[in-house]
């Protein structure tokens, strides 16, 4: 048991490293709020390709098309029940809809396309070197993961905000690991975050 912990610490500690440098980067103040998409992107993208550039390969990135149909289902019906959710969040807390376009190309695919290729290539491939190909715990570390790294934007611990983001992170995490299809995930999440952008939750 203690060869296991030892094996898989180094691990673990790359896992956090990757997934939270550049949020407490930002939280403790050593870079300007405002550069937090910027200085979150990068410090990803630099240890994604630093720490694991000799482990990167094609099969990775999981574009097989087994089970294709099934998985369009499961993945357009998250898609419908995620819209109508971020709907009814907005209203609730009557947020005020709209935005530019450039907000609205900067959340829905710039952002989208590195988190996914950071959470559902990297560091789920990693979270299964600790935990093994299907274990649960790979889906709850990938879920916190997510919702928590986006504690950098406004008002996320307010309206519960930390909540729709936990949800979200269970969400593409759950559908990631019964069909772990990129080119389904992605157009999924740029739609959610249009439309999270849209109905002003997302600024």
């Amino acid at each position: 048991m203690k060869k296991i912990i030892i094996e898989k610490y180094p691990k673990i500690i790359e896992y956090l490293l990757v997934a939270y440098l550049g949020v407490i980067l930002i939280e403790v103040n050593l870079i300007d709020e405002s550069y937090k998409k910027h200085v979150i992107l990068g410090t990803l993208i630099f240890c994604t390709i630093s720490i694991r550039a000799k482990k990167w390969d094609l099969k990775q990135m999981f574009f097989g098309f087994e089970h294709f149909w099934q998985a369009f289902a499961w993945y357009f019906g998250a898609t419908v029940v995620g819209i109508i959710s971020l709907y009814g969040y907005s209203l609730y807390f009557h947020k005020e809809w709209g935005a530019s376009e450039s907000t609205l190309l900067e959340y829905s695919f710039g952002i989208v396309i590195v988190q996914e290729i950071l959470f559902r290539v990297f560091l789920w491939k990693l979270g299964q070197e600790i935990f093994g190909e299907r274990s649960i715990a790979n889906i709850i570390l990938n879920t916190v993961a997510f919702a928590s790294m986006h504690i950098v934007y406004e008002g996320f611990w307010h309206n519960y905000l930390w909540l729709l983001m936990l949800l979200a992170g269970v969400m593409f995490a759950v559908l990631y690991y019964f069909f772990p299809k990129l080119y389904f995930i992605i157009p999924v999440h740029v739609i959610l975050n249009a439309s999270a952008v849209h109905f002003g939750i997302f600024h």
